[in-house]
Parts: C-alpha cells; sequence; structure tokens
C-alpha cells in the first residue's frame, strides 16, 4: 500500500493536510483507495506519477486534486461519485484523493502551490520539554544558592 506519511503545507507554511500517504509504487497507485478504510478528515493519498483516477468497486465518493510537477493546484473535482473517471490535463503529474468534502476544508485552490515535509516527531517535542523543565529546576536551584 502507501508507504510514509508526510504533511501537506502551503507557500506560507500552514498545514493543509496532517497526512498525506504517498502511493509512487506502482502497485500502490494501481490499488489507490480500494482495499482500504475510507479517508478521515484531515488525511490524503498522493498518487505520483499519475494523470487520472477512477472511483471503480469503491463505495463512497471523494475529492480528487490535481497536481502538476511542481504541486501546485491544477484542478480540484469535489465529491467524484463511485463508478466515474477523472481525467487531468498534460501538466498533471501527480493526483490526489481526499475524502469527500476534504479539499474545502483543508481550502485547496486552483493555483495554489503546495509542498510536502516531513511530520513532527512527537517525540522530540516530549523530549524538549523534559529539557526544558529540567533547565528551570537547575536555574531555580542555582539561585536558591
Amino acid at each position: 500500500m502507501a508507504s510514509r506519511a508526510m504533511q501537506l503545507v502551503d507557500e506560507r507554511g500552514v498545514v493543509r493536510l496532517p497526512r498525506v500517504l504517498l502511493a509512487e509504487g506502482f502497485l500502490s497507485r494501481a490499488l489507490g483507495l480500494l482495499l482500504r478504510a475510507p479517508l478521515r478528515e484531515g488525511e490524503g493519498l498522493l498518487l505520483r506519477p499519475c494523470r487520472g483516477v477512477h472511483t471503480f468497486g469503491m463505495r463512497y465518493a471523494i475529492d480528487v486534486v490535481m497536481l502538476d510537477r511542481h504541486l501546485r493546484v491544477r484542478a480540484v473535482h469535489r465529491a467524484v461519485p463511485p463508478f466515474r473517471i477523472v481525467r487531468g490535463r498534460r501538466s498533471t503529474a501527480a493526483v490526489l484523493e481526499l475524502a469527500s468534502g476534504g479539499a474545502g476544508r483543508a481550502g485547496l485552490r486552483v493555483g495554489e502551490r503546495l509542498a510536502l515535509v516531513e511530520p513532527p516527531d512527537p517525540r522530540l517535542g516530549r523530549a524538549l520539554e523534559r529539557w526544558m523543565r529540567a533547565d528551570e529546576a537547575r536555574r531555580a536551584r542555582e539561585e536558591a544558592l
């Protein structure tokens, strides 16, 4: 299936989708969403390279976002029902599949440039908090002496 999870951000660094699964291999692109549970809010599946998708065999509608090679939004197809084919233009290099209504909730608009980034490691945040508390406690002890 899809390999790793990334985050989709806009040019200002604002996270638009906190979890984007990458489907870059032949099998993961061919299967797409067919053998997995429906996408949750804030989740997407990025198929690349890809110029079009179908919803044959699916039981629910999805949003389909066509992207060029620079991850610029070229088209947004909302609530594509089952048993449909969606083809991109020549410039389409990747397709982002979202739960129905997900493109609107994420605020994805034609012409907008996006980027994929590694999500922050939650363990790093907790370790940093522990270090800061320990540092504050050390400073308080030093001031007390």
